[in-house]
């Protein structure tokens, strides 16, 4: 549970970084649309930490409708991680 409480801590850390990035940068800067889409997955991973999702919307200043796609972002990833998890069962052990 401490490390799940870390994990969440630095992913939240993370969004809020990148949001404190973002603001700073004109939206004509060549990094801006990728801090822009690191931010989103940031967001994504967190909820799937266990962060609320109003703690999420509120440190990334995400509007309901951002937060919408976010919520598919991280059921992609999970869908994901679902599907690497099964393989690998199917696959076995290594040794």
């Amino acid at each position: 549970m401490a490390e799940e409480s870390e994990e969440l801590v630095e992913a939240l850390a993370v969004l809020s970084e990148l949001r404190t990035l973002i603001e700073r940068l004109p939206e004509d800067d060549p990094a801006y649309a990728d801090l822009r889409e690191r931010r989103l997955v940031a967001a994504a991973e967190a909820l799937n930490l266990g962060a609320e999702e109003r703690t999420v919307q509120a440190i990334g200043v995400f509007s309901e409708l951002v937060m919408r796609q976010i919520r598919a972002i991280a059921a992609e990833f999970r869908r994901d991680d679902d599907e690497v998890e099964r393989e690998a069962r199917a696959a076995g052990p290594l040794f």
